[in-house]
């Protein structure tokens, strides 16, 4: 991982990445109840706990919108620069959340929820990135 060595609140830190690339994941859930049992996979999974501090995963209620009722939301958002592969974070939400979602989004995309769909779609994000 490219990274240069700098400072933080008083600590040498050798793998701050030189451009924090961030990508926005959205899980849409019409059952609130699976939220739960989404995100504790997703914090609980071993093979991303190394990465989880630079991971933010928040919820959004249901709520009445201006078209009627939208979904319960989870939203991950992550920094591509911390060195975690496309492969392994694409299985690490399809893993955890197949089969109990409605619709996922990558950077506001709507995607079919596929591991492969989901590799390729972030791919392609870094890529541009």
């Amino acid at each position: 991982m490219r990274g240069r060595n700098d400072f933080v609140g008083g600590l040498c830190n050798a793998n701050i990445p030189l451009k924090e690339i961030y990508m926005n994941v959205e899980i849409l859930l019409d059952d609130v109840e699976q939220v739960d049992k989404i995100k504790l996979g997703l914090i609980n999974d071993a093979r991303i706990v190394d990465y989880l501090p630079h991971i933010n995963i928040e919820l959004t209620d249901k709520r009445e919108g201006f078209l009627g009722e939208m979904p319960a939301m989870l939203t991950i958002v992550f920094d591509l620069g911390i060195g975690l592969s496309t492969g392994l974070l694409a299985s690490w939400i399809y893993d955890n959340a197949k089969g109990r979602c409605e619709k996922v989004r990558v950077q506001r995309r709507e995607i079919e929820f596929t591991k492969g769909q989901l590799t390729k779609v972030i791919e392609e994000v870094y890529e541009k990135e």
